[in-house]
């Protein structure tokens, strides 16, 4: 994974921290935020499966790639 989850997680930690919990305000403006993220992720994925279809009913996407198997190393020492 390329960024670690300490990277993620200790930033929020300490905003969290800073943040009223009690105001209803500030609830409501990060209940808003997390909803607005989340639908930005999900029409992310909907847009990206659409394109990944679409591409396998392309002419290009019908390629068959071949991968050759890596060569075996010997165990036996010369």
């Amino acid at each position: 994974m390329a960024i670690n989850k300490l990277m993620v997680m200790v930033p929020v930690m300490l905003a969290a921290r800073k943040l009223d919990g009690e105001d209803p305000k500030l609830v409501f403006a990060l209940r808003c935020a997390y909803a607005a993220i989340h639908t930005i992720i999900i029409l992310i994925c909907i847009y990206m499966f659409q394109r990944a279809a679409s591409f396998s009913d392309s002419p290009d996407g019908r390629r068959v790639v071949y991968i050759p198997s890596p060569p075996v190393v010997s165990l036996v020492a010369i």
